[in-house]
């Protein structure tokens, strides 16, 4: 999912630069039609979220605010990304899943 979605970010730069970053200044038709398909979006990443948890995959004692925190690194990365630079998009996504799912602290 993670791939997926920064696949996505990355192939359409410039509607997905609007809709995350200024988005509270388009005009109110157009961010009242967006404001619900992020929140269902964001909903998708709960609902696995809550899943993984629930099959004793995952340690997630605060679903919201992990994916919050995953929708938010996930995000800013349209800020700094090059897609010739050091790393491939899949590369990067791979880095935020084993940050996620290993964490920073060593076993």
């Amino acid at each position: 999912m993670i791939r997926g979605y920064l696949k996505a970010l990355t192939d359409n730069t410039d509607l997905t630069s609007v809709l995350l970053f200024e988005h509270r200044s388009l005009d109110k038709k157009t961010h009242a039609r967006h404001v619900p398909h992020r929140d269902t979006f964001e909903g998708l990443w709960r609902d696995v979220l809550n899943e993984g948890a629930k099959a004793k995959l995952f340690a997630c004692p605060d679903v919201n605010l992990t994916v919050r925190a995953l929708m938010g690194i996930m995000n800013w990365t349209l800020t700094w990304y090059r897609p010739d630079g050091e790393r491939s998009i899949d590369q990067i996504a791979d880095g935020y899943a084993d940050l996620l799912f290993n964490g920073l602290l060593k076993e």
